[in-house]
């Protein structure tokens, strides 16, 4: 026998059954609206965009035109933008690592360099970022780490659009038989080689904090990681 409900249980017991029905139809919406967008995109128009947006001084200041070479991934519906890039560790200057995504746009630039060769696997990672915009996590707020802390706006990578392009790396690299110390190694590279983030010890190891955390609540709870900054302080 159910147990009698009040007025007011019955309201919030609703309204949170609609909120749900609301929220999962936005992400269907979202995602689908996300995909007619990608099969209407005209190449050729899509790519001065590109070329425009980074020639602009003030972001890169560097011109693709030469380099540029769009290829459509027919798995998950968007453009790869390959471009040769400014160093061996920027896409372009002052950008932490050899690629970037752009959800909104549907295309991810990244160095012509990792089409072959991508032992961090930050393709999979900026995979994520498409997959995370369709699911609506660009507009989710909280703390994934552990949802009851209070934190300020200093917390990358524990933010909710981060979550899927780093789990989902973690576990590319760990399906291809990196150990768990290696696969946090592999990703604070980029950040340690970085003109925003070198040298600057506290933020590296806030980082390297967040991404051991983030490996044992979703990745694998079992193995007990050291995080390089306080073993190199003792």
């Amino acid at each position: 026998m159910s147990k009698l409900r009040t007025p007011m249980e019955l309201f919030f017991r609703i309204y949170k059954i609609n909120s749900i029905k609301m929220r999962a139809k936005f992400v269907y919406e979202n995602l689908i609206q996300a995909l007619d967008e990608a099969e209407k995109i005209d190449p050729e128009k899509l790519k001065k965009e590109i070329i425009e947006y980074y020639k602009n001084p003030r972001l890169s200041d560097i011109d693709y035109t030469d380099s540029l070479e769009l290829e459509w991934d027919p798995t998950y519906k968007f453009y790869w933008a390959w471009v040769k890039p400014y160093s061996n560790t920027q896409v372009f200057k002052n950008k932490t690592g050899l690629s970037e995504t752009h959800a909104q746009k549907n295309f991810i630039l990244a160095s012509n360099t990792l089409k072959e060769k991508d032992p961090a696997g930050w393709k999979e990672h900026e995979i994520g970022h498409i997959l995370g915009y369709r699911k609506g996590y660009y507009n989710k707020v909280g703390n994934i780490i552990n949802p009851k802390e209070v934190y300020g706006l200093k917390n990358y990578p524990n933010v909710w659009s981060e979550f899927i392009p780093f789990t989902r790396q973690m576990k590319y690299l760990q399906k291809n038989k990196n150990s768990a110390q290696n696969i946090i190694r592999f990703m604070m590279k980029d950040y340690e080689q970085s003109n925003a983030h070198k040298g600057n010890i506290e933020e590296l190891k806030q980082i390297e904090e967040l991404f051991i955390k983030l490996y044992n609540k979703y990745v694998d709870k079992t193995v007990q990681l050291q995080n390089k900054y306080n073993k190199d302080a003792s």
